[in-house]
């Protein structure tokens, strides 16, 4: 009973050959995900940029609108004309 079979040696290196494909295969598509994975990340840290960009520019635009609000209204010496009338 020590000798093997011929069609299970076959069927054992086929076997063997087919998992190695299989290994070489999943790994190389692991490695291309996490190609893309990292570019994906690359590509959404870019945004933070313009993001921060645009952030500044909303802050400045509210800013510039709060003061509207509060600048002196001319001729009054004052810096809220509701102030100037309630003397």
């Amino acid at each position: 009973m020590n000798k093997q079979d011929p069609a299970e040696s076959f069927f054992e290196m086929e076997k063997q050959r087919l998992i190695g494909e299989i290994n070489s295969d999943v790994l190389s598509h692991t490695n291309a995900l996490n190609r893309k994975l990292e570019e994906v990340d690359g590509v959404g840290k870019e945004f933070n940029t313009v993001a921060e960009l645009w952030s500044s520019f909303l802050g400045i635009v509210n800013d510039k609108a709060n003061e509207s609000y509060e600048a002196a209204v001319p001729g009054t010496g004052t810096t809220n004309f509701g102030a100037s009338t309630q003397r």
